[in-house]
């Protein structure tokens, strides 16, 4: 019965991957129905071992006997893939003729990491807008585009960063509109920013998402049409500052709420907030560009959990994994076939 209703689910398929039922102990029936129907289906075969009876202690002795000797069946129309090397090598280093195994393909265990940045579905919504990737460097300024804000010295350390990063992307975001009082000064500002982006080839490395943020998300017949603050934030690596001229500074607060690492200018208001007890890493305004990038960057080095991040979402992020392993793996079976 379980041969059938198997049969029937993989008609007409180039690849069935099973994972697990090769190797273990919980569903033999099952088993022994996967292993007749491969030398009868047209289909290939993948059988994903991460785990294996065969190599645990309290089934040895049964490893000679039927059905036992039906575990790591293997066949022509078969190919295996397993987790990690250490296990490769355990299966080929198997003694009894049933288990041995060669040529196991290695693909390791992969995460979602979506569901441990704990972003939720409107904030994901927003990162694939503004088409932002998993291993960016992504710089946040929440600010207005105010001539006393600064910004050419924030794009000139992008620009210094970029040089640093090697293949990485690295993403300015900015989330204010320019001053709406005063729209011809204003307007002259952005002209000035803009031919600067131009001049130092950022035009791809700056989002001004001004039209996109609201201080709440707002919604419109229950569909979203624009994020809060905190969603740039919740997508951002490091804030950055660059004001020549504050009040109070607003973000510096917001930065702390949200967790993430802030780099500001060296003026009275933000001296005030950091000895209050809000640490933050100081630059001067007269201080290069370069210099300010190489702290920037030095900070993304020595950050351990960002490390381990970065990482995680460069090798061990599923979607990575299927790109880069699982579907040329898939290719070559087919193609082999």
């Amino acid at each position: 019965a379980l041969k059938t209703k198997i049969r029937d689910a993989t008609q007409g398929l180039d690849v069935v991957i099973v994972h697990n039922i090769p190797s273990m102990v919980f569903n033999f029936p099952a088993t022994v129905a996967i292993n007749e129907l491969v030398g009868e289906s047209k289909s290939n075969f993948v059988f994903w071992i991460h785990d294996s009876a065969v190599l645990r202690q309290e089934w040895k002795k049964f490893l000679k006997t039927w059905p036992f000797t039906e575990l790591h069946y293997e066949h022509p129309n078969v190919s295996y893939v397993t987790i990690t090397e250490f296990r490769a090598k355990q299966l080929s280093q198997m003694r009894n003729e049933h288990y041995k195994l060669k040529d196991v393909k290695i693909i390791p265990n992969g995460i979602n990491v979506e569901e441990y940045e704990r972003l939720d579905e409107a904030t994901l919504e927003l990162r694939e807008k503004l088409r932002l990737k998993w291993d960016d460097y992504v710089i946040l300024m929440p600010i207005r585009v105010l001539p006393r804000k600064n910004i050419e010295l924030g794009l000139k350390i992008i620009y210094e960063l970029k040089k640093l990063v090697g293949e990485r992307r690295v993403r300015l975001v900015i989330t204010g509109p320019p001053d709406p009082q005063a729209r011809a000064y204003a307007q002259r500002y952005v002209d000035y920013l803009n031919n600067l982006m131009k001049k130092l080839n950022l035009e791809d490395s700056v989002l001004l998402i001004h039209d996109l943020i609201s201080f709440r998300r707002l919604y419109e017949n229950n569909c979203i049409i624009k994020w809060g603050i905190a969603d740039a934030y919740a997508l951002s690596d490091l804030v950055l500052i660059t004001s020549k001229e504050e009040g109070f500074g607003l973000p510096v607060l917001e930065a702390g709420v949200a967790r993430k690492p802030l780099f500001v200018s060296r003026i009275k208001p933000f001296e005030e907030l950091l000895k209050e007890g809000i640490e933050a890493y100081m630059f001067g305004l007269n201080e290069k560009p370069a210099n300010i990038a190489f702290k920037i960057f030095r900070y993304f080095l020595s950050d351990i959990i960002q490390y381990n991040f970065n990482n995680v979402i460069r090798k061990y992020r599923w979607s990575v994994i299927v790109k880069d392993k699982v579907l040329p793996f898939l290719r070559d079976i087919v193609e082999a076939a």
